[in-house]
This record gives C-alpha cells, structure tokens and sequence, in this order.
C-alpha cells in the first residue's frame, strides 16, 4: 500500500522541519477570493459549454471594481467570447493560474468590442479579470 498524503487538495503543505510549500490549489482558491469581496453583488452569467463556467460579481455600490472570473476545466484550450453587461467600464485587467506554470500570473488588458471579450482561455485554468 502506497504512502497516503495526509491533506489532499490543500493550499498549503507546512512540513515537519517548519518548511513550507504553496501548492498550486491556493492560486486557484485566490482567483476566486480576490474577485468577490464584502459587499458585492452575485451576477447571472451563462455558459454554453460544460467545460466552461463564468462566475461574476458586480461592484453593487462598492468601492470594489465589477468582475468576472472564466474557468476552462476541458483539457484543451477554449476561445470564448464573453458578453459583459451592466458594468461602466470597457477594459478589464487579468490575472490567470493554469495547471501547468501560472500562478496568479498578470496577463493584460482587454478592451471589450461590440461588449465582448475574447479570450483562448487554456486548458485547466481559471481567469479573473477586473473592471478598469
């Protein structure tokens, strides 16, 4: 029977010389953390891939930005269009984590056109981006 690891799935793996490790879960918690804070509303997004989720939260009379976060659970990359409504701003700043090397990792601005950004959101990775 093979070594059993103690807590699968955890952010952080603290071990017995006091070291410790950030896995990569925590990046993927965060994106999601850093996008909804106190005060903000819950928005209705709609996906038409089951691969895909949008998740969104809008300012709702914070001092918080509105947000959006797109996750691509597939194992291959998406190109998507997402359609943003309600929100004053038309650029969106982005922070990604993949499974493979981002790590909350800054990727740029995008600007919406005809009230879309598109995006290739790649495999296993989760993208938040923030009004501007």
């Amino acid at each position: 029977m093979g070594r059993r690891r103690p807590n699968p799935g955890t952010a952080f793996k603290i071990s017995e010389d006091g070291t410790y490790e950030v896995t990569r879960g925590y990046y993927y918690y965060k994106q999601l953390c850093r996008a909804g804070q106190p005060g903000m509303a819950v928005a209705n997004t709609l996906a038409m891939d089951s691969e895909v989720a949008v998740i969104a939260f809008a300012r709702n009379g914070t001092k918080n930005p509105d947000v959006f976060m797109l996750v691509n659970i597939g194992k291959r990359d998406k190109q998507v269009a997402v359609k943003v409504s309600g929100s004053d701003s038309k650029v969106f700043e982005a922070f990604r984590t993949t499974d493979d090397k981002d790590r909350y990792k800054h990727i740029g601005r995008f600007s919406l056109k005809n009230g879309s950004v598109k995006y290739k959101a790649p495999a296993k990775s989760a993208t938040t981006f923030f009004a501007k």
